[in-house]
């Protein structure tokens, strides 16, 4: 579990989204290539959020792997006791056919029976950000991210990512619900990249 600062009361990446990448040239379209070994919570991310759209993936069969992980883990199973409801981040790509931060948080929520809050956030944001320069993102979120449903201001939330970058997102998100009165905020990443 890696430590991550910021204005909630306690935050954590599970692991290391990977453990290496060694460059390989261009390939014949002139793109960049890439040899990656990743951590296994990485790679269940990775198979969840880009294999999709391009092979047929068993999707509840990687997210058992990913609550296998994290129910292994005695750490996190004592920050997940701390908390009473969880709360997915808000997608920004909508043209994908499956949200993976949705399933994973409701999974989660029911393997360690939390209540589980979807649609409570919503992004204006239709641009990934991980394409915005680092920067940049926070001041693109700023007023993008909506609170849409309210609901008991005392819950222990989690705000539940898959992958931080540079925390914008999350950073963005607390504070929405800091502005609301909203206190008892967490926050959990799965994993989280080197830069």
């Amino acid at each position: 579990m890696i430590k991550i600062d910021g204005s909630w009361i306690e935050g954590y990446a599970f692991d290391m989204h990977t453990i290496k990448s060694v460059y390989l040239g261009r390939n014949e379209f002139g793109y960049d290539r890439y040899k990656t070994t990743r951590n296994p919570m990485g790679e269940c991310l990775f198979k969840l959020k880009y294999r999709q759209q391009k092979r047929v993936i068993n999707v509840g069969e990687i997210i058992q792997e990913i609550i296998s992980l994290l129910s292994k883990n005695d750490f996190f199973k004592e920050f997940i006791n701390k908390i009473e409801a969880i709360i997915p981040t808000p997608h920004s790509n909508t043209r994908r056919i499956l949200q993976p931060t949705f399933f994973i948080a409701k999974s989660i929520a029911k393997s360690f029976n939390k209540e589980f809050y979807p649609g409570v956030l919503e992004s204006r944001n239709q641009k990934q950000l991980k394409y915005v320069l680092h920067n940049r993102r926070f001041e693109n979120l700023r007023n993008m991210i909506i609170l849409k449903k309210n609901f008991d201001k005392n819950k222990k939330i989690l705000i539940l990512d898959d992958i931080i970058q540079s925390g914008a997102t999350l950073k963005t998100i607390v504070e929405t619900f800091k502005e609301n009165g909203y206190n008892d905020v967490y926050v959990f990443a799965l994993t989280k990249t080197k830069h």
